[in-house]
């Protein structure tokens, strides 16, 4: 899953600064939640877009 770094994070011998997205399974990610390190991402987005119109047209 994804997640936002909120705050800055030491995982896996990498630094991540506030902003970046990372990905990580459930059960590392628990315990980072609870300390607020990192938030959860809203789920990837796989609907049909409709057009955005402007002007009323396409």
């Amino acid at each position: 899953m994804q997640y936002k770094v909120i705050s800055p994070l030491q995982h896996d011998g990498r630094t991540f600064q506030p902003g970046v997205l990372i990905d990580l399974p459930e059960k590392d990610a628990a315990p980072l939640l609870a300390s607020q390190t990192i938030e959860r991402t809203a789920k990837p987005f796989t609907a049909k877009l409709h057009p955005i119109l402007r002007d009323g047209k396409e």
